[in-house]
């Protein structure tokens, strides 16, 4: 009877343990990045010039893309310069309202707000800039999605980090 209790009460601690999103570390030297995203996420690579305006870019999507994410760094382009580009023909309304998001690497202006082209989307805007090289963050996605996402969101800006040398970091698994 007590084996049979202690096997119950193991599987109630464990299970959600078990159960919890899985992470993985993203190292994107283009970008002078690293970060962490959900393990079912897509990662879509590194985009070029000529596909984000910029001189490196990422896109990462949650799963079924009901959230996404894409990164923009450049070198030559000021940040009040890559905030008036467009992405992929969608602008981001400017809001008077800004706040600051401390990490352990950066300091980011956030703005939430909306695209001029969609208005059903709910879009937040990460900028920032570290050893010359600015960086311009979007998440987007329906309302509720990016509220679903929220900890998850907080989770991958509070990973953003210089990257680390491969044999130090490899792709990791957290819980």
């Amino acid at each position: 009877m007590r084996f049979n209790l202690l096997i119950f009460v193991l599987i109630f601690v464990l299970l959600p343990a078990l159960q919890a999103q899985q992470w993985k570390r993203l190292s994107q030297s283009p970008l002078g990045l690293s970060y962490e995203v959900p393990r079912n996420w897509f990662v879509g690579g590194i985009l070029d010039e000529k596909q984000c305006n910029c001189e490196s870019g990422t896109l990462n999507s949650s799963l079924k893309d009901q959230t996404n994410m894409v990164i923009f760094a450049s070198n030559t382009l000021s940040l009040a310069e890559m905030k008036l580009q467009d992405l992929e023909g969608y602008h981001f309304v400017e809001t008077e309202f800004k706040e600051q998001i401390e990490t352990d690497f950066f300091i980011f202006e956030k703005q939430i707000s909306r695209w001029k082209e969609d208005k059903t989307l709910q879009v937040m805007r990460l900028a920032t800039t570290r050893e010359n090289r600015n960086y311009l963050i979007y998440f987007w996605g329906e309302p509720a999605a990016m509220l679903a996402q929220k900890d998850n969101l907080t989770r991958i800006i509070h990973s953003i980090r210089p990257p680390l040398p491969a044999m130090i970091a490899p792709e990791i698994d957290r819980k």
